[in-house]
């Protein structure tokens, strides 16, 4: 169905890619993307959402796989003008591009629509917005990608030549060290996913260095770019000085939890006894003892302005400390003036709702996100048990997890937008028949005593009043309880909100 939109709706739906939107399953994946998510993403764009993706894929993989799977269904649908309502983070949200709907290639594409067959538009839209390089890498062009962005990003040459020998000898001691503790490590661990053939007691495979290197214009000086790499101009239609610039190094691949013998099982069957192993295998994570001994030589040499990170599964990265998801989001919503309004009582992610699987106190790098004032995050991880225990985080479902919890929370989303009977915007119509849906749920099955009526009573009460003053108090205690929950979380397991009882799905 195409609705006409009067304009976009002010509202942000930004989520994380790998196992948030993406199966991961490569045989399948984009066919559990057209069939899913993939449906809902378009709603969302024709329900006049702006979507924003945030992810620690690289260039090539983000452009590869969400990218060209999106560019297929807007076409498939016969809606490539809706490609500028969505918006691309890549290289740990170091890296962000914009198709632009106004941009006069874009444009052209869309006015000779009719000219083409499906398959040979697709093709053509792809030969016009990525560029194949000699090293085979596949990436959206550098005209897209938003330079300023990049310029306060981007890793000088110097430091990246100090950093990526911190990195190499760390991963030499790290080799040989789990080659010297193979058969202890074996135990504990699946070290067939670490191997070069796939076996379990195949050659372990040695960490190496990516620096990701991002290709972009730069219209300024040359001598003026942020990092003086240049490269030949293979496309012969770009303006400018084409640039290569790196804002992350990755070291891969390194043991994780995530390595752990049964771990996806455990996950799969939350409460079933398997619990207590995998919270001592995030305890003991490798990859988390590795990151330390790196972050402390970076601050050692003086490269405190740099921050190791867990990346994907497998992976350390190393960024600018102030750079994480975010950094990228509030970029984002403050690009589209979609803060919320500070003279209504609103906070700054107000008009915005997040999705990530990593969502762990503490150590998930969508982590960050929880430190922006007024966003509504759901946590779609497996492993419910480290979502922290905050109000603005929610686990949608305790029986659904990843990309069919999203798709799930989208098409409710989506459903409500699509009514437009609603007073405000659909995201406060979402909110409320939400959280209205979840606390009917948990008081019709709660066994609440007459002293927790009674303080349920003076909350709900403060909450109706109108003056100013109440409603200031009432913001206090939530940030006071939420003070307290992260507190308790670091010395004992605390379920995170929502997990109580779950939606029905």
């Amino acid at each position: 169905m195409n609705l006409i939109i009067m304009g976009t709706q002010r509202i942000l739906i930004a989520t994380d890619v790998d196992r948030t939107v993406l199966t991961q399953t490569e045989a399948q994946e984009k066919y559990d993307f057209d069939s899913g998510v993939g449906h809902e993403l378009i709603r969302l764009a024709e329900n006049g959402f702006y979507v924003a993706f945030i992810t620690g894929n690289s260039m090539e993989q983000l452009t590869n796989r969400l990218l060209r799977f999106l560019i297929e269904k807007l076409c498939h649908n016969g809606r490539p003008d809706l490609i500028g309502n969505f918006h691309f983070f890549c290289n740990a949200g170091g890296v962000y591009f914009h198709l632009d709907e106004q941009n006069p290639k874009i444009k052209r594409l869309a006015e000779q629509r009719e000219q083409y067959g499906q398959s040979d538009f697709i093709r053509e839209v792809m030969n016009d917005l990525t560029q194949s390089f000699e090293d085979g890498s596949l990436q959206v062009l550098p005209e897209f990608i938003d330079v300023g962005y990049l310029k306060r990003t981007c890793i000088p040459d110097e430091d990246a030549i100090i950093i990526k020998q911190i990195l190499n000898e760390h991963a030499d001691a790290y080799f040989s060290e789990i080659n010297e503790k193979r058969a202890e490590l074996g135990e504990v661990y699946d070290l067939s996913k670490l191997t070069a053939d796939k076996k379990s007691d195949g050659p372990l495979v040695r960490p190496i260095v990516e620096g990701r290197p991002i290709r972009y214009m730069d219209n300024s000086n040359t001598n003026n770019s942020t990092n003086g790499n240049t490269t030949d101009n293979t496309n012969s239609n770009m303006n400018g000085n084409l640039q290569t610039g790196t804002v992350q190094l990755t070291l891969k691949p390194v043991l994780s939890y995530k390595h752990g013998r049964g771990y996806q099982l455990g996950m799969e069957n939350t409460g079933s006894g398997n619990d207590e192993k995998i919270n001592n295998l995030f305890k003991n994570d490798c990859r988390t003892s590795l990151v330390k001994k790196i972050q402390d030589e970076l601050d050692r040499k003086g490269f405190g302005r740099y921050v190791a990170r867990p990346g994907g599964n497998t992976s350390i990265d190393i960024t600018f400390d102030k750079l994480d998801k975010a950094y990228a989001l509030e970029f984002i919503i403050d690009r589209l003036n979609l803060q919320g309004q500070e003279r209504l009582g609103q906070h700054v992610g107000s008009n915005t709702i997040y999705f990530g699987d990593e969502v762990i106190a503490g150590g998930g790098n969508d982590f960050p996100v929880t430190r922006i004032p007024g966003l509504l995050i759901f946590a779609v991880n497996h492993d419910v048990e480290k979502v922290p225990a905050v109000s603005k985080v929610l686990v949608p479902s305790l029986s659904i997890h990843e990309v069919k919890a999203t798709e799930t929370v989208l098409r409710k989303l989506n459903s409500i937008a699509e009514k437009q009977n609603f007073s405000n915007s659909a995201l406060d119509a979402f909110k409320e028949e939400l959280f209205k849906t979840r606390i009917i749920e948990k008081l019709n099955k709660a066994d609440l005593k007459a002293q927790n009526w009674q303080t349920l009573n003076a909350f709900v009460s403060l909450m109706c009043r109108e003056d100013e003053s109440s409603k200031r108090w009432l913001e206090i205690l939530v940030d006071e309880l939420d003070s307290i929950m992260i507190h308790l979380g670091d010395n004992s397991k605390q379920p995170a909100y929502g997990t109580s009882h779950p939606p029905d799905d």
